[in-house]
């Protein structure tokens, strides 16, 4: 928990203890204790409060995942605060945003629990995209160096590298491959 207000802190303490009884609750007043405190390992998520110390909540996010923090970023936000403001955060990198005060614990126990759903989503979608390219960039290694490569799918030529192009003297993308193809699906 990033604030520093100290009811706030101890309102987010009372509600946490309440919705998530298993979770440790560690505090930081600035941004800069938060960022030692993240230093000491890492964290299951981050409620951070939308103006700690002055330093604004769009700029504490950011600051948050430019360092790396793979945490969800819950922002305890003013109950008067604007929409424009709210959607500020979210476009910032947060999770979500909450009402700073009196807590409702099932509404915290419900953001965070969904907060570190969605940020897993994200992390999922990142390595995945990650292994996408580095495969792509082996296939482009692989076809563009190759001898004659031609992707051929329902017996029309869907991809074929210079080299496919320059052995068989054609475009052949769209057409068919003027040989026949045997056994394992390729003819050299």
């Amino acid at each position: 928990l990033i604030e520093d207000d100290l009811s706030g802190r101890d309102s987010a303490h009372d509600a946490l203890d309440a919705a998530l009884p298993s979770f440790e609750l560690v505090c930081a007043d600035s941004m800069a204790a938060a960022l030692a405190e993240l230093d000491r390992g890492p964290v299951d998520v981050i409620l951070l409060s939308s103006a700690v110390a002055g330093v604004p909540g769009g700029a504490a996010v950011q600051t948050l995942l430019e360092r790396g923090e793979r945490a969800p970023v819950i922002v305890l936000c003013a109950l008067d605060e604007s929409d424009d403001r709210t959607s500020e955060l979210l476009k910032a990198g947060a999770q979500d945003t909450l009402p700073r005060g009196p807590f409702a614990e099932e509404l915290l126990g419900r953001a965070i629990r969904h907060g570190m759903e969605r940020q897993a989503l994200v992390l999922l979608a990142e390595e995945r995209l990650r292994r996408l390219e580095a495969s792509e960039a082996s296939f482009r290694a692989l076809a563009h160096g190759a001898d004659g490569i031609a992707v051929v799918v329902g017996g029309r030529v869907r991809w074929a590298n210079r080299a496919a192009v320059d052995l068989l003297g054609a475009n052949l993308v769209g057409g068919t491959l003027p040989l026949e193809l045997r056994g394992s699906g390729t003819t050299e």
